[in-house]
């Protein structure tokens, strides 16, 4: 019985080398987080979302703020993982009409998809590559 189970356990961990689940991100949260952090904070009481100084590209805003969106999720389900071009207009303060484009270009470079209702998502597991570009373009910023 205890051999079976190691099997098992053994066979889990070679199908999760391949097989991604959104359920893995939970061991990751603490340090997404902490790379996120250096990017935006957001006000608990209003959902709120602020942008660090350095954060001025639309592309850049409307990816943290997806990736700030589905750790919402994460942390309460009952929040939603997805929001539409309104919201988004609406909490990055920026017109709909100056959105179109750049999330046309982040849905095809694969970064966000947009469902049959028109609400946009972070493409959960691109999160990790979308910090590592920031992170690469801080490094450039600052030598």
């Amino acid at each position: 019985m205890d051999q079976n189970k190691k099997n098992e356990s053994n066979e889990e961990e070679v199908w999760g080398k391949l097989f991604i689940k959104k359920e893995n991100l939970k061991k990751d949260l603490p340090r997404i987080v902490e790379r996120l952090s250096r990017h935006l904070k957001v006000d608990e009481e209003t959902e709120e979302i602020i942008f660090e100084k350095h954060i001025t590209k639309i592309p850049e805003k409307i990816k943290l703020l997806l990736i700030a969106i589905f750790l919402q999720h994460m942390r309460d389900a009952t929040k939603p993982d997805s929001i539409n071009i309104s919201e988004i207009s609406k909490r990055l303060k920026i017109k709909k009409t100056s959105l179109s484009k750049p999330l046309g270009i982040l849905i095809k470079t694969g970064y966000i998809k947009k469902d049959s209702k028109g609400n946009y998502s972070v493409i959960y597991y691109k999160i990790d590559h979308i910090l590592e570009e920031l992170e690469d373009e801080d490094r450039e910023r600052s030598s």
